[in-house]
C-alpha cells in the first residue's frame, strides 16, 4: 500500500499547488466611480475574440471510480512473478472495475503503458468453522501485460 500512499501525497500537493497559484491572482474590483460600460453588438463580438478563454467546469460523471477504490493490491505469487519477467503483473480489484478502468488506474498510478488487460472472477471458496459453515467473499483479478520495456517496482518492500 506503500506506492498508493506516494501516489496520494503526490496528488494532494499538486492540489495544494492549484490553489496556492489560484490566491496569488487576485481579482480585479471595480471602484464605485467605475462602472462598466454597456456593450454595443460590435464591441461585445470584439470582446469576446479578444478575452481570455474561461477553462470549462470538470464534471465528474455519476458513477466514475477512483483510482484508488480501483486497484485494492497487488497480488505476489511464485507464479505471477514468474510472469513479470514477461511484463503481467496481477492485481486484486474492486467488484465495480472494467477493463478500461483498471487501464487507466495503473497508467496513471505507476506511470507505464498498459498494453493488454485480463479480468477473472475468483468465487470465494466455502470454508467451515467447527460445525459453523460460511463462504469467503467474491473477488476480482486483473491481469496487466505491459508495453515491452515497461516495468513496475511491486516487489520493493517484499
Amino acid at each position: 500500500m506503500g506506492l498508493i500512499d506516494r501516489f496520494l501525497r503526490k496528488q494532494k500537493q499538486e492540489q495544494l499547488e492549484k490553489q496556492a497559484e489560484k490566491q496569488q491572482e487576485a481579482p480585479k474590483v471595480l471602484k464605485s466611480e467605475e462602472k462598466p460600460k454597456k456593450k454595443t453588438a460590435k464591441k461585445a463580438t470584439e470582446d469576446k475574440e479578444t478575452a481570455p478563454v474561461k477553462k470549462a467546469k470538470v464534471i465528474k460523471k455519476k458513477f466514475q471510480i477512483e483510482t484508488n477504490d480501483i486497484l485494492i493490491k497487488p497480488l505476489i505469487t511464485e507464479k505471477i512473478s514468474d510472469g513479470a519477467v514477461l511484463g503481467k503483473y496481477a492485481f486484486m480489484v474492486s467488484l465495480d472495475a472494467n477493463k478500461l478502468s483498471v487501464k487507466k488506474a495503473v497508467s496513471n498510478l505507476y506511470n507505464v503503458k498498459v498494453q493488454d488487460v485480463r479480468m477473472i472472477n475468483v468465487i470465494g471458496k466455502s470454508v467451515r468453522y467447527g460445525r459453523y459453515q460460511g463462504k469467503r467473499r467474491d473477488w476480482k483479478k486483473a491481469l496487466v501485460t505491459l508495453a515491452p520495456g515497461e516495468k513496475i517496482e511491486v516487489y520493493e518492500g517484499v
